[in-house]
């Protein structure tokens, strides 16, 4: 019998933009090593696999999953308001507006 566990969680994250995602990583910070298609962060325990567009993560690092998820959000909407040349506006806590003028 072990002496102990580490319960992994799957969660789905449709990252269809690696380049969103390696800024995302960076803007967080985070320090990340890319092997076979996948995006190791050894000092969390967390593997993002691009091709199976899942996140493997123990259960008590969820929240920089969640946290992962929000900054990519943001990246996301930053690429397309500069793409359309629309600006963006910060209305609270992790909400944006895209404005067209």
């Amino acid at each position: 019998m072990p002496c102990y566990t580490v319960r992994l969680v799957e969660v789905e994250f449709k990252a269809k933009h690696k380049d969103v995602l390696i800024k995302s990583l960076v803007s967080l910070s985070w320090k990340f090593v890319e092997r076979e298609n996948k995006i190791i962060l050894s000092d969390k325990s967390i593997t993002i696999d691009l091709t199976e567009q899942k996140v493997i993560v123990p259960k008590y690092n969820q929240t920089y999953v969640n946290e992962l998820k929000r900054q990519y959000s943001l990246e996301t909407i930053k690429k397309a308001t500069s793409t359309k040349f629309w600006t963006m506006k910060t209305v609270g806590v992790n909400e944006y507006q895209a404005v067209r003028y």
